[in-house]
């Protein structure tokens, strides 16, 4: 008899302890099941020499959870950002899809 197990995949990596605590706090919040690989060896070897060493820490979940779990991180790290319509140094008006002034290159995001 074959026994039915869970494929795991990864969702996220966390570069810093920071990042790390913030997706745990999330996923605890959903009671979603998960673990973190390579969690062990940064607790070890410090966050700067580990994440050099190791890589990034990488929470995997359960299969199932995956696209219920990447809409949470989508809708939580979902960035809108309002452009002005006119350049506030030179007064010319801007284009939407640009971060930039077309007149005189002003940053704008």
């Amino acid at each position: 008899m074959k026994s039915k197990g869970s494929s795991f995949v990864t969702i996220a990596e966390a570069h810093s302890e920071v990042e790390s605590i913030k997706l745990k706090m999330l996923l605890d919040r959903t009671g979603i099941p998960y673990f973190v690989r390579g969690d062990q060896l940064h607790s070890v070897m410090g966050d700067i020499y580990g994440a050099t060493a190791f890589g990034p820490r990488q929470f995997v979940v359960p299969e199932r959870y995956q696209q219920q779990v990447e809409e949470m991180l989508q809708e939580l790290f979902e960035v809108t950002v309002e452009l002005p319509s006119h350049c506030p140094a030179c007064g010319t008006r801007t284009q939407p899809d640009r971060l930039e002034c077309p007149e005189c290159g002003l940053y704008l995001g």
